[in-house]
């Protein structure tokens, strides 16, 4: 009996081990795959759907930039345009934020999309792979506040259709910028290597 107990003790402590194990598992593949406050992003230089030059991943001095990431094919990208309004509409009365939409798909499809939803935020087209790998970007939609420094500062996956969302990026973006003198680890552009950099 006292040797069915303790063989039935050990499977449970295996078992308890297992698991422990495969969730520590998980929490590091989710830090390494998906984006998260404090991640440090690089600098991408494009062009928006307006002809302006933006520059993703280091916002001016003293500023902060929402980066707003869709595609024209997500239903749930959709349903956040009317919130990521609400949101365009605080960083614009603010001299401290930009909000600029991130679309995953080409320039043709974007400009379709951009008057059919009424987008009121500049909008830069990329479908560069090497860009959504390097910004982390997993899934559709996801909203990010980037600090000047290049910090991840606030990270939202998944829909953004409430207004306790616009409140929550309020919250960040009414907290002071912690300036640092320059990014711990200088990151090329993506234009300026034709591998992805080793995750940090």
């Amino acid at each position: 009996m006292l040797t069915i107990v303790v063989s039935v003790g050990l499977l449970v402590r295996v078992a308890q081990g297992k698991q422990a194990a495969e969730e520590r598992e998980r929490r590091l593949f989710d830090r390494a795959r998906n984006p998260r406050a404090g991640l440090y992003v690089p600098i991408y230089e494009t062009v928006s759907s307006a002809g302006e030059a933006v520059r993703l991943g280091q916002p001016d001095a003293g500023t902060r930039q929402v980066l707003l990431f869709f595609n024209t094919t997500c239903p749930y990208c959709v349903n956040s345009v009317p919130t990521w309004n609400a949101l365009t509409d605080l960083a614009d009365s603010r001299d401290d934020v930009t909000a600029v939409g991130v679309a995953l798909d080409s320039t043709h499809l974007v400009t379709a999309y951009r008057s059919d939803h009424d987008l009121r935020y500049p909008v830069v087209e990329l479908d560069d792979p090497r860009f959504v790998r390097l910004f982390r970007v997993t899934t559709v939609p996801l909203t990010m506040v980037i600090e000047p420094d290049g910090r991840v500062a606030y990270v939202r996956r998944g829909q953004f259709a409430s207004q306790v969302f616009v409140d929550s990026v309020r919250a960040v973006l009414d907290q002071p910028i912690l300036e640092s003198p320059e990014r711990p680890l200088e990151v090329p552009s993506v234009g300026e290597v034709g591998e992805v950099p080793a995750a940090r």
